[in-house]
């Protein structure tokens, strides 16, 4: 039995493994890398946002505000739904959000009143993009 050639074929492959286990650490360190970069960025990107978003909201009623946030949480962030007309020659209309019908007195009230109006149904504030055509 050849007892050393083994001892040396073992030790190659030991050097081999740990010539493996020192590039997946050089891996892991520029990925930890990578990772800690895209999280300044991002966390950058949402500070800047969130300063963008209190400008915006500077002049509007808190009570508003939460509305929005309260909206948004429950709709996954979709806080707002656009009147679609559902039929050319009828004055049928619709919430973007949930594809239910809505009535005129909610259109009416989106386009002359400035108040939120909401949606029966899914609960998102309602907005025309333009006049709806009589």
């Amino acid at each position: 039995m050849n007892y050393l050639g083994e001892i040396d074929e073992l030790n190659k492959q030991i050097a081999a493994i740990q010539d493996e286990i020192e590039a997946e650490k050089s891996k892991l360190v520029e990925n930890e890398q990578t990772a800690k970069e895209a999280e300044d960025k991002a966390s950058n990107r949402l500070n800047k946002l969130r300063t963008e978003r209190d400008a915006a909201a500077e002049g509007i009623p808190p009570e508003l505000i939460d509305m929005f946030t309260r909206v948004a949480s429950k709709n996954d962030g979709e806080a707002m739904a656009m009147i679609m007309r559902t039929h050319p020659r009828r004055q049928e209309y619709a919430c973007e959000g949930c594809n239910m019908a809505i009535t005129i007195e909610q259109v009416n009230n989106v386009l002359s009143r400035d108040e939120a109006v909401l949606c029966n149904v899914c609960g998102r504030i309602l907005y025309a993009e333009t006049a709806p055509a009589s």
